[in-house]
């Protein structure tokens, strides 16, 4: 596997209504640009409850706002937790840029509902709450329905 480096930019903002991400979150999120198409595919860790059969590619646009959207996440609060209703479900979105991989997202649409990104420089725990699947499902042209079957 190949990773990409789209270049560094290290500052603290805010991002919408969230808190100011970290450095290694602006560093993610200023790289939009290079980002050309993604891969989402499912997966299970508990094979009495398989995963929605999906698996999408997405180019251009469509490619960079899932990333902007995935990136843009709250970072999880440090601290152990109890996530119930974890049904062993994972999605992976990989992005791209050219030939090489950038980023691996590691979703958990239930449970803890962690979004863990991969990336050259080490990994970031995201919070996917809210409406993330909502926009995820919009983006990827497929109703919510099939990401919650």
């Amino acid at each position: 596997m190949k990773i990409a480096v789209l270049g560094c930019s290290f500052a603290l903002v805010a991002c919408g209504s969230h808190a100011p991400t970290t450095m290694a979150q602006q560093l993610l999120i200023d790289q939009e640009s290079g980002i050309d198409h993604a891969d989402f595919t499912t997966s299970t860790e508990i094979p009495q409850h398989p995963p929605p059969d999906l698996e999408l590619t997405t180019s251009g646009n469509t490619a960079r706002a899932i990333y902007a959207t995935t990136v843009s996440l709250p970072v999880y609060p440090p601290g152990q937790y109890s996530c119930l209703d974890d049904d062993g479900v994972r999605y992976e979105l990989v992005f791209w840029s050219g030939d090489l991989v950038f980023a691996t997202a590691t979703l958990d649409p239930r449970g803890c509902q962690t979004v863990t990104i991969d990336y050259q420089h080490g990994s970031l725990t995201l919070r996917g709450l809210g409406d993330y699947y909502d926009t995820l499902a919009s983006e990827l042209g497929v109703p919510t329905s099939d990401l919650y079957p």
